[in-house]
Order: C-alpha cells, then structure tokens, then sequence
C-alpha cells in the first residue's frame, strides 16, 4: 500500500469534515462524490445502491450526466451486473477495502462483457475502482471512481482505502438520523408532536410541530403539575427496572383545546414527551380529500427539505414524492411548496 502524503492526510480528513454535516443519503452522496473527485480525478464518480435480489439500482453521479443515459446505463447495469467482477467479488467475501477491475481481470477481457458494453463504453469508462460500505447480505452499497485505460494508480488506492471508514461511519449515522427522521414523520403523521425534557420537565429539544402544543403543558417553574408527576413516576419506574414501555395516554384539557400526553422516560434525560391534540393531522388532511400517503407527503412538506430529502424521510422514491405533491396542491388549489404550506397548516391548525 502506497504511503500517503502530509498533503494526501490532510485532505481526506477535512473531506470527512465536511461530508459529516450531512443529515440524509442524498447529501451524503453527493458531498461525498464531490470531494472524492478532488482527490482522485475521475470522468465520472458514482455512488451505488444495489440489490442483487432484485436488481434494483439507485444511482448519484458526479459530474451529472443526461438523466436518459443515466437511466439506460442503471438499466443494462442493472441486467448485467451478474458478471461484473468488482460486483462478483464484493458480494461474496463483503471485502470493504478497494478494488480495481484489473484486479481481476485484464481490459480486453473486461470489454468481452456485456455490462462493459451496456454501460462503461457509452463514457469511455475503461477502468474502475470501487469502495463499498457494511450493508445487508444481497445489497452492495459504495462509491465506484472511472476512468479511461490510463487506470488508477496505489496511490488513489490508498487514499480511498483511508476514506473507507470514516464514509461507512459516515453512512450509519446518516442512516441513523434518516431512521430517526422516519419515525418523527410516522408520529406526526399520527398527530403526534415530539418534545424533550430533562429531569425537572424543562425543555431541551422542541420540533416545529411540539413548540405551539408545548405552550399549553408548561408553568413557570417546568410542566403542568399532572404531568410533571408522571414524569417523575415514569423516571422512577425506568430507573427502577432499566426500560419501560410509555406510559398511558394522560389527558390535559387546556382552555384552547384538549392534549394527550405520553411519557417515555430514560435512564438519563432528555426524556421525550409525545404530545397529541385532540384532533389527528393526518385525518385532518385525509377528511380535506387528501390520500393516506398523500397526508403523509404534506406533513413531511411542512417541515421543509427538496424533494430527494421527502423520499428518504418517508422512504419512497423521488418520482412518487413527486406526483403526491402535484395531487396536493390540486386538492388545495395551490400552485407551490409555501402557499401549500400555509393551507396544509390551516387545515391541522397549527
């Protein structure tokens, strides 16, 4: 293994900096593939999701390229990936340090195959070297670099080889924030607003949706005092016996409205506080004419974000995020992300 330079370190080291401050996979891609490029120039960086089960390909390219080429590329990809040899490879040891095609095969035996033919010749892509990151059995997911026959040299090897762990934590804490993600737009979905509190019921941490509600449960010296004593009771029990399910839904009525509160206490705060009204968004918007799904899309809307951030909170694709919206704003005879935004918070009263 070839060693790298002060220079070669440094740089690694402040790309993993900045691809730490991505919160989702589709900015975790394209930072990442941008830096990578920087570091070992390339004619087109590609980031992979595939599942060998059912040859389903998701794909982000740096520098873009056409959307319909990128397309039938992913296709005949998708149809010949069997033979690739970094794909044969990669699946069968779960080898998670870098790989080149010429590892494994010479050029004029790696042009023989087809997924060369339907894919690496369309671009001139006559080498490859590729890094894949801890996925589940069937599914390879990593970052493949191509060039011309000109190949890559230990050095680019290194280099990734040093980026490797630091993309595959990276990639879990993305992943761990997109879970999290997920799970906060399920509750809200549900009407459910969520809210963190430390011992004394103080807040710490308060989403967009919890902060009107959280108005309604606190005093001045913390929470209402029926829930600050279920706080406490639920603290006690979690302390007592290490985990504990939420508690019973508690019933505050307020002079605006009427709240159920869940407890989920910890070991050591923050504690989280589920905060519903009395009346559920998601039906709500599904009594205005709205699907289920499509409810789901326009609460995720009101928490901002592109649409490539909406298919990964709520994990559905792009194109379906999409077409939700478009039916959104028919149904609210708008025509954009704000004024849809602003109907969609009418209709849930917030």
């Amino acid at each position: 293994m070839a060693k790298l330079s002060t220079e070669d370190t440094a740089a690694v080291l402040a790309l993993v900096a900045t691809v730490g401050g991505s919160h989702d996979v589709p900015s975790f891609a394209h930072t990442a593939l941008e830096g990578i490029d920087r570091l070992i120039p390339n004619i087109i960086s590609v980031y992979n999701e595939i599942n060998r089960f059912t040859r389903a390909v998701n794909t982000y390219v740096f520098p873009e390229i056409d959307p319909v080429l990128q397309a039938e590329m992913d296709a005949g990809f998708a149809e010949n990936m069997h033979e690739h040899p970094l794909v044969i490879h990669f699946a069968k040891t779960r080898d998670t340090s870098a790989r080149m095609v010429s590892d494994f095969m010479d050029l004029d035996s790696f042009k023989q195959l087809n997924v060369y033919k339907e894919c690496n010749a369309r671009l001139g892509l006559e080498s490859a070297m590729v890094i894949t990151l801890p996925a589940p059995p069937g599914i390879l997911i990593g970052f493949s670099l191509h060039r011309d026959a000109s190949g890559f040299s230990e050095r680019d090897r290194s280099v990734l080889n040093m980026l490797g762990p630091h993309l595959a934590n990276l990639y879990r804490h993305v992943q761990a924030h997109q879970d999290g993600e997920r799970l906060r737009s399920v509750l809200t979905a549900d009407g459910w607003a969520v809210l963190l509190v430390d011992d004394h019921g103080h807040p710490t941490h308060v989403t967009p949706h919890s902060k009107q509600l959280s108005a309604s449960l606190s005093v001045d010296d913390g929470l209402v005092p029926e829930l600050r004593d279920a706080l406490e009771a639920h603290i006690e029990l979690v302390r007592r016996n290490g985990i504990a399910a939420p508690s019973d839904p508690l019933t505050i009525a307020t002079e605006e409205q009427t709240l159920s509160v869940r407890v989920v206490a910890s070991p050591t705060s923050p504690h989280v506080l589920l905060v519903r009204a009395n009346v559920r968004p998601r039906e709500a918007l599904i009594a205005a004419g709205l699907s289920f799904r499509e409810a789901e899309v326009a609460l995720a809307l009101l928490d901002g974000g592109t649409n490539d951030q909406l298919a990964s909170k709520l994990g559905i694709a792009t194109g379906t995020v999409r077409k939700h919206l478009e039916r959104v704003f028919q149904a609210l005879g708008t025509d954009n992300r704000t004024s849809a935004a602003a109907s969609i918070a009418a209709v849930i009263g917030r």
